[in-house]
């Protein structure tokens, strides 16, 4: 096997987290006799001096042997994919020193790690999964979906942290350009058609000519592939900072309504995707940026497309919800008209948390997004003083009145008929005359 003379001191690299996994698992991979190497996205990243919080490792060898041998020695759960020769090693419970204060050291960033067995894949039929067969790291390097992504530094013994690098990847990371390896690349696997998007927008690349002449190959395929596979590839775009170039590049190519009519693309989408005026919405950090993104993506569809389209992309059943939701609010607050707070609370009370926000975050009109960022930050939690026990120690009995009189109360909060207890009380005593 012929190494690239570059030679890279990835200890530098490298953070002391991953250091110290690298660490344990050459010890292993040594006395098993696998030879070990950092492989794709994040051999990528430390050539471009992007840190980079993975670990994809490869071994000559049995991968699942590996882990098992690892959780043997230090601990966590072993998830093995025997189709695929790899495996998933739980790290959480594996002990890390401590300094002299106690804490943990080095700073746990990873909680898990994939080992791969070095493999050939070949496809019976474009779009389907590979049969995958034991390899070289050669066969594993070329298998891979980009230049820039089939290269690999090796990690032990005399030849640790030489770089091979059999396929032009340093080259393309110099041109600036996203390449596939062979020519029905995107027919084996159009989901790489998304992927290199992806990679031409988050590194500012070009995509290499060659390989955009191979998109209308793939392009048929797309209709085929599994909804689990081509959600994936979707989520991870509605992940990236550069998502409305992504998908605007995708809408250009043709690519987004092979996958479902109901997926379009224009500039009034696009500009949901911004968000303005957010700083105070605590909210936004419960939810993923691609489900916020769903939402807004599809606000204006009809139910009948939002049907059409879960069963394409099998979303789960939450955010289903939360987009039908989101859809009827939005339909529901286009007709103009002034509403007290009390009634924008009674609009918006049961909806899910996250059907809210993406309509806050799509409406341009100024008195509806005040009302719903009232409604976010504020009005959601005022309740009234006067509680169930109280309304009991009254003499009122237990009941729907109940629910009605405690209404009534916020009402009168939110819209400022009263602003104190003792304007509670008496407007109590009134209601229950």
């Amino acid at each position: 096997m012929a190494f690239e003379p570059l030679k890279l001191e990835v200890d530098r690299w490298l953070s002391p987290h991953q250091n110290e996994i690298i660490s344990r698992v050459t010890q292993k991979t040594q006395s098993l006799g696998m030879p070990l190497f950092l492989v794709g996205g994040i051999v990528r990243d430390l050539l471009l001096g992007i840190n980079s919080k993975d670990l994809d490792l490869v071994v000559e060898g049995d991968a699942i042997l590996l882990a098992r041998s690892l959780a043997q020695d230090y601990g966590g759960k072993v998830t093995a994919h025997t189709r695929f020769r790899t495996a998933t090693i739980d790290i959480r419970d594996w002990k890390f020193g401590t300094n002299n204060m106690g804490v943990e050291k080095p700073p746990r960033q990873i909680k898990t790690i994939d080992l791969i067995s070095a493999r050939k894949e070949s496809y019976p039929s474009p779009a389907s999964l590979p049969k995958v067969n034991a390899g070289t790291i050669l066969d594993d390097l070329q298998r891979r979906d980009f230049s820039i992504n089939a290269m690999a530094i090796r990690l032990d013994g005399a030849q640790r942290g030489s770089l091979l690098d059999p396929l032009g990847g340093q080259a393309d990371l110099s041109k600036r350009f996203i390449r596939v390896l062979h020519a029905i690349s995107f027919v084996d696997d159009p989901t790489r058609i998304f992927r290199a998007f992806r990679y031409e927008q988050r590194f500012n690349y070009s995509l290499a000519d060659e390989s955009l002449k191979l998109i209308p190959a793939g392009r048929k395929y797309i209709a085929i592939l599994t909804p689990e596979r081509i959600r994936h590839e979707l989520d991870l775009i509605l992940e990236e900072p550069t998502a409305s170039a992504i998908l605007a590049r995708l809408a250009e190519n043709h690519l987004l309504s092979p996958v479902h009519a109901s997926l379009r693309w224009n500039k009034s989408i696009s500009e949901r995707f911004e968000f303005e005026g957010t700083d105070d919405l605590m909210i936004l950090s419960d939810f993923s940026l691609s489900r916020i993104r769903w939402v807004l993506w599809m606000l204006t569809a009809t139910h009948a497309e939002l049907t059409s389209l879960n069963t394409r992309l099998h979303f789960d059943a939450s955010l289903y919800r939360t987009m039908i939701t989101a859809s009827n609010l939005w339909k529901k607050i286009r007709v103009p008209k002034r509403l007290k707070p009390s009634q924008w609370f009674e609009i918006l009370e049961k909806i899910p948390d996250l059907a809210v926000l993406a309509v806050y975050l799509a409406d341009k009109n100024k008195v509806t997004r005040k009302a719903i960022h009232n409604f976010l930050v504020s009005w959601r939690y005022i309740k009234p003083h006067t509680t169930g026990h109280k309304l009991k120690d009254l003499g009122i009995k237990p009941g729907k009145k109940y629910s009605l009189l405690l209404k009534r109360l916020r009402s009168a909060w939110l819209d400022g008929e009263i602003s104190s207890p003792t304007q509670e009380r008496q407007l109590l005593e009134k209601l229950i005359k």
